[in-house]
């Protein structure tokens, strides 16, 4: 996992799992309001699946599984941004 970049998640608020299962990454809130689903796709929180690099379109090794927050805590860091750069 050395050397994984993951655009957008700020690295306090984010913790990386490897399942051996699948060959999958997850990417998830740590400190949530309840635990996530870290054996598959199928998640409570709705998460998304990345099997490209967006910027590069390079393949990942893995699939990247991207959780979302329970608390909604999305919301609140991309609202800072836009802020910031107003």
């Amino acid at each position: 996992m050395a050397g994984l970049t993951i655009p957008n998640k700020p690295a306090a608020q984010t913790a990386i799992a490897c399942t051996d299962l699948f060959s999958m990454l997850h990417v998830y809130p740590t400190n949530d309001e309840k635990p996530h689903d870290l054996e598959g796709t199928m998640c409570s929180c709705g998460p998304r699946v990345e099997w490209n690099d967006p910027e590069t379109g390079e393949a990942y090794s893995e699939a990247l599984v991207i959780h979302n927050a329970f608390d909604c805590r999305e919301i609140v860091e991309k609202a800072e941004r836009i802020l910031e750069n107003s």
